[in-house]
């Protein structure tokens, strides 16, 4: 019988600015952009209400202005309807931490060996090893794994067929919570169990 694994460590951003927000919203318009034609006009169908939900919608809607496609205000003038789909989902307490990868280590009392590193000229040690430590750290998000995940889907059809599709998944900052939960109807599924 085979015995259970974790996946491979990958690395999932965590959403902690509408900036964030934005930056999704402009890499989603390109790709709804790449699937339309010029002739094509889009309709973009409201979303739940949720602050994020709004707020996606207004920089989605910018954005794909920006890249130059055709959007209608009606839906009966519409070729193509592009809906944002979003699921907030949270996981138990007991998740696993992340763990730094390459953080300096002490060979004795005050001496720390960094490996792989080539200092610029000039550098004081105190200062390539504050900036060491800091490279190290930069990539992952301060605190512990969130809870709460947020999946974002974007479907742009025609009447008859999907013509493209995209699917992300993001963490989300646990006091955040809030921002992704829609009044009404509200997509929020827990999970329970062992890691």
């Amino acid at each position: 019988m085979p015995s259970a694994t974790n996946f491979a460590t990958t690395q999932q951003n965590k959403l902690q600015a509408g900036a964030h927000w934005k930056l999704i919203a402009d890499d989603l318009a390109k790709t709804v952009a790449a699937k339309v034609s010029n002739n094509q006009s889009i309709y973009l169908n409201p979303p739940a209400k949720s602050a994020f939900n709004q707020a996606f919608q207004s920089v989605l809607l910018t954005a794909l202005v920006n890249q130059g496609v055709n959007v209608v205000k009606q839906s009966a003038s519409a070729d193509v309807t592009v809906d944002v789909d979003t699921q907030l989902v949270k996981f138990s307490a007991d998740r696993q931490q992340a763990r730094y990868a390459g953080t300096l280590t002490a060979l004795t009392a005050g001496v720390w060996a960094l490996h792989g590193a080539t200092l610029a000229g000039g550098a004081t040690a105190g200062v390539a090893l504050f900036d060491a430590y800091t490279w190290f750290h930069s990539e992952s998000a301060s605190g512990a794994t969130p809870q709460n995940e947020i999946f974002v889907t974007v479907t742009t059809s025609d009447k008859n067929r999907y013509i493209g599709r995209s699917s992300s998944v993001y963490y989300i900052a646990d006091s955040d919570q809030g921002l992704y939960s829609a009044a009404q109807n509200a997509k929020t599924i827990t999970v329970y169990g062992d890691r």
